[in-house]
């Protein structure tokens, strides 16, 4: 099996134009979503049913396929999800991690002979070549069934589900030993993108992978019609930029914008993809010293990190202070409302928090990153504590 494929650079196309003729070359708003979330529908049924997409039949007037029925409630039917599959392989970028089913899914695909007719040019207005096509796509189910067997896909999703236990653990210590040693002020934070760009600079360009023979497989730009949409910022797909941002953010804090920093006793931040904006974001938690800063100062500051999180994304990034909340005084009277001033020993009161924190950061709401630039890359960042 051989790839090639090229450089951001080396395809990239100057602000304003097109690569084809009603064809942007980019991702357009939406449609990287509906690919990953339909490939996660699709690993799920494929691992966790015994479904069959099509019957295969043999007659007097030659093959046909019929599609069998759902049977698995809660669960996407396999049948009928040939003539999207070939789509799929376009959320694989080379060099980055997926996740186990992801993976599965790629490396399937990118070996088997039904991946390498359906990302080539065929007449498929014969009934007997539908037909054909429908029996190598139960042909590649039943491959992916018999590939995750020998990987134990099945146990390699657990463990990763499970990283979410992991993480709980450490942000409750975190929390206890700044709590325990200060008077805190918490702040809960989003940060997020716009959804659209003007520049295509902003955006990451769809790459098809086609079957080129004794060339192997090529990406080549998208031919995906996209004339008419908007263009999806890079950003809020590419987590390899998203955690740059990141980065940038949280660094040189005796910098610009150091009143933002001078009195943080410590930090909380994660990646996640999907939830209310249905892309890449962060999760943000802001731990100030009692001390120093009081609810007061906190609109300021507030402001700050509005700022400084527009400034590193150039212009891109947006915000959400979750004391804006319309609930939040409901919440309170629930005994829910977890992000008031903090007094060190009151341990009703910490417990309180403690809970709010962990539902926020971990509760699994199908929100893990399936795609992340490296295997070792940390979603979950915690500050230095001084």
């Amino acid at each position: 099996m051989s790839f090639s494929f090229r450089s951001d650079s080396e395809y990239s196309v100057p602000c304003g134009s097109q690569t084809y003729q009603g064809y942007s070359g980019y991702w357009p708003v939406g449609a990287y979503r509906q690919l990953y979330h339909d490939l996660i529908a699709f690993m799920d049924s494929v691992l966790n049913t015994d479904q069959m997409p099509y019957k295969i039949r043999y007659d007097r007037d030659g093959i046909r396929a019929v599609r069998n029925p759902i049977g698995n409630a809660g669960r996407r039917s396999l049948a009928g999800l040939l003539t999207h599959c070939h789509r799929w392989i376009d959320l694989y970028w080379p060099g980055y991690w997926y996740s186990p089913d992801f993976q599965l899914f790629f490396d399937c695909f990118l070996r088997s002979s039904f991946g390498q007719v359906r990302c080539t040019e065929y007449d498929s207005s014969s009934p007997a070549v539908e037909a054909a096509h429908a029996a190598m796509f139960n042909g590649f189910v039943e491959d992916l069934r018999r590939e995750a067997v020998l990987r134990n896909v099945k146990k390699s999703l657990w463990e990763w589900n499970a990283n979410l236990e992991d993480q709980a653990e450490s942000i409750s210590e975190y929390v206890w030993k700044l709590q325990s040693a200060n008077e805190l002020l918490p702040v809960r934070f989003e940060l997020y993108y716009d959804e659209s760009v003007a520049v295509d600079t902003d955006a990451m360009p769809r790459m098809n992978w086609a079957w080129n023979g004794s060339n192997g497989w090529l990406m080549t730009p998208s031919l995906a019609d996209a004339s008419d949409a908007r263009i999806e910022a890079r950003a809020r797909i590419d987590p390899a930029l998203a955690m740059r941002h990141r980065a940038c953010f949280f660094a040189n804090r005796q910098g610009a914008d150091h009143d933002l920093f001078d009195h943080m006793a410590g930090s909380i931040c994660k990646l996640e993809m999907g939830g209310r904006h249905h892309a890449n974001h962060f999760h943000v938690l802001f731990l100030f010293d009692a001390r120093y800063i009081g609810v007061a100062d906190l609109d300021h500051l507030v402001n700050r990190a509005r700022h400084r999180w527009w400034k590193v994304t150039g212009g891109l990034g947006q915000s959400f202070d979750c004391r804006d909340r319309s609930d939040v005084d409901r919440l309170r009277a629930q005994g829910r409302w977890g992000l008031d001033p903090l007094n060190r020993g009151d341990v009703e009161q910490y417990v309180r928090f403690e809970q709010n924190v962990l539902r926020y950061f971990t509760e699994d709401k199908g929100q893990m990153l399936r795609v992340k630039p490296s295997a070792k890359a940390r979603t979950l960042t915690m500050g230095i504590m001084p």
